[in-house]
């Protein structure tokens, strides 16, 4: 992720936050073309630009030319977003442990795994 989006932590039903999880918007953008946002908008006092229909737009997260390149990824089921995250999680406790991560670090990410399956299943 980058400064140039506002991140945000990620909130349950309850308003309660969820550890280890954070949000960012994403917005469609031109594909191609000139135009640069540095993150501030329309904070300069530009003029709104004329839509081009024609214009391939993209998701500015998603795309690897505006973006970062990240893949969308969709489960059928459940039970395929619980084994993945099983498999997930244990690789990054292997990688903890490896680098002899504190017992307080180890915890917490526990701790939060369990929340972030918790609100991702339910």
């Amino acid at each position: 992720m980058s400064d140039s989006h506002k991140v945000e932590d990620v909130r349950d039903d309850e308003g309660n936050i969820v550890g280890g999880l954070f949000q960012v918007q994403s917005k469609l953008v031109a594909k191609g073309g000139d135009n640069v946002d540095i993150g501030c908008g329309n904070a300069f006092g530009g003029e709104d630009e004329e839509v081009d229909e024609s214009v391939e737009k993209v998701n500015n997260i998603q795309d690897e030319s505006v973006g970062f390149g990240y893949t969308e990824t969709e489960f059928g089921a459940k039970s395929e977003l619980k084994t993945f995250l099983k498999s997930y999680f244990r690789k990054i406790m292997k990688n903890l442990k490896s680098n002899d991560s504190s017992d307080e670090t180890i915890g917490q990410f526990k701790s939060d795994a369990q929340d972030i399956v918790k609100f991702l299943v339910s």
